[in-house]
């Protein structure tokens, strides 16, 4: 006959719930700009799976920022960026496309008028897009896919990024991708390269409390009848 010893071990190895490659994951965006702009913004998911090879679940994230452009440049003093998002989706290190769904205003100095916009789907993306400020003068933004490894942007001088993958081999962890840019302005003589990096942490998720409670009672039940017997 079957130890009742045995029969516990074996309850409790098939009812404890499985996680692995189940997790919460948060995440962090930095979109960088001309003008030393920055603007930052995070989103987290639960129940996501992490894998290696730098695949990875982005969640939605949301990105509402009024950015100071000090001191003001050609009479601008401010970017407002508002409901633009990115996610969710999915990356990958060969160059995951994941762009930002949005338009970024840009307002005068002092009086906050809107003075001319630039849609930022080039950002995590590739490819560019144009605006014009005033009605008259072309600015053009010029972006690329997010990538693991070192990224350059080239213009009136160099940025440099690298996206690193740093998850344990079951999942957990951090991994970070990045994406290089270049804002442009003729009329003024501008052509400023930038980088954007895009966080990912993942959390091995908690079990589940139902579960966790069902497990306990059964294990106190055959415990119980294990008692009996003895």
């Amino acid at each position: 006959m079957r130890s009742p010893f045995v029969a516990l071990f074996a309850l409790l190895f098939v009812s404890l719930p499985s996680h692995a490659g189940v997790f919460d994951v948060s995440a962090q965006l930095q979109l960088s700009g001309p003008f030393g702009l920055t603007a930052s913004a995070s989103g987290s998911a639960a129940g996501v799976q992490s894998v290696g090879g730098g695949i990875a679940e982005v969640p939605g994230i949301l990105i509402s920022s009024t950015l100071p452009i000090s001191p003001a440049v050609l009479g601008l003093g401010a970017v407002r960026i508002q409901g633009a998002t990115l996610g969710p989706g999915t990356l990958n290190g060969t160059g995951g496309v994941l762009g930002v769904q949005g338009t970024a205003e840009i307002l005068t100095a002092g009086t906050g008028l809107v003075f001319g916009n630039l849609p930022l789907t080039p950002l995590g993306s590739g490819g560019s897009s144009t605006g014009l400020l005033s009605g008259i003068f072309l600015v053009t933004l010029e972006g690329s896919s997010w990538q693991l490894g070192p990224v350059t942007a080239t213009g009136s001088g160099t940025a440099m990024a690298t996206g690193v993958d740093n998850r344990t081999i079951g999942g957990a962890g951090t991994v970070t991708f990045v994406s290089a840019s270049t804002f442009a302005m003729a009329a003024a003589g501008l052509d400023i390269p930038s980088t954007s990096s895009l966080t990912l942490t993942y959390t091995l998720a908690a079990p589940e409390p139902a579960l966790s409670l069902l497990t306990l009672a059964a294990f106190a039940a055959l415990w119980g009848a294990i008692q009996r017997r003895s």
